[in-house]
């Protein structure tokens, strides 16, 4: 009796199992087809495109489910290779809602065509597709004057703007040869830069007609490197000797031509006060051109025009009674 019990009861439990299981399968079946779009959904997340097609195709979705019910079968149909099933779904969809629109990220290279097509039989009686041709309109004329353009102030001045430590000096000279009768002439160009207190240092470049042995003159033309130290420098200006380093070329009156080195020391006296940015500068200096294994010095006196650009420094004078 206890062994007849034990198996009436497993073949009850085993009846309810299947009972349960049947009603489960029934409930599923009944919620699916009161609603294919949440079968749909299922099918699609399979990849099972036909599933979704068999479910939405014949359907008729709510207000609710029309968007995804439309754009599911869309997709669906055009995976499935039946473009005017798929451009008819996307038509329906479009018609839906004036902001239903899709980016071209958003859609597969296969499924953008078929939406292109919907999308412009969408709107196929708005769009004017006929070609406008028309002369193309002349310019308007702008009106204004030059004083209307934009002013773009000057960038700000640095403190080399105002700098005063460079010089330049330029002239006549004249001068004498030992042993040969005749007067030298030519013309001084010196550019310099305070570099210390006393020592200016620049460049200079020298032009002379130098009288020769027989009346002829030789023309001779160099360039080299100057340095000035001062030795007094009052008010008025300074007293200094600057001594030149270089090398030129010599044109005889014979029509040869030599290299010759240059050397020019000098003593230079220049009237340039403090503030002042023109001033007189006169020097006495030997021009002695090394060549051809002799030497040929030119004795004389130079006289320039010394200018000093930059602003001048302000004097404030002090008011009477502080």
């Amino acid at each position: 009796m206890i062994a007849l019990d034990r198996t009436t009861r497993r073949r009850g439990r085993g009846f309810f199992l299947l009972a349960g299981a049947a009603a489960l399968s029934m409930y599923s079946a009944t919620v699916w087809a009161a609603s294919p779009l949440k079968a749909a959904r299922a099918c699609a997340a399979r990849a099972d495109s036909a599933c979704v097609v068999g479910l939405l195709e014949p359907a008729t979705p709510t207000a609710t489910e029309a968007p995804e019910h439309w754009l599911a079968l869309a997709f669906a149909t055009a995976r499935l290779g039946q473009r005017s099933k798929a451009q008819a779904a996307f038509r329906a969809w479009l018609a839906l809602s004036p902001t239903h629109r899709l980016d071209r990220g958003q859609v597969p290279a296969r499924i953008w065509p078929d939406y292109v097509a919907a999308l412009l039989a969408h709107h196929g009686g708005a769009l004017d597709l006929e070609p406008k041709v028309a002369r193309t309109p002349e310019p308007v004329p702008v009106g204004g004057a030059w004083r209307d353009l934009p002013k773009i102030p000057p960038p700000p001045r640095s403190g080399r703007d105002a700098a005063r430590d460079t010089e330049f000096v330029v002239g006549p000279n004249g001068g004498l040869v030992p042993g040969r009768s005749g007067v030298a002439a030519g013309l001084d160009l010196l550019m310099r830069v305070r570099t210390a207190k006393q020592l200016l240092l620049g460049l200079g470049m020298v032009g002379i007609s130098i009288p020769g042995t027989k009346g002829a003159r030789d023309l001779a033309a160099g360039v080299g490197l100057h340095g000035e130290w001062q030795l007094h420098t009052p008010r008025w200006g300074r007293l200094s000797v600057g001594l030149l380093a270089g090398g030129g070329l010599v044109q005889g009156a014979d029509g040869s031509q030599r290299a010759d080195a240059l050397v020019i020391p000098s003593v230079r006296c220049a009237w340039l006060p403090r503030t002042a940015t023109v001033g007189v500068e006169l020097s006495l200096a030997d021009r002695v051109w090394f060549g051809g294994g002799s030497a040929v010095h030119v004795v004389g006196l130079s006289i320039g025009l010394l200018l000093r650009p930059g602003r001048a420094p302000r004097v404030r004078h002090a008011q009477a009674g502080r």
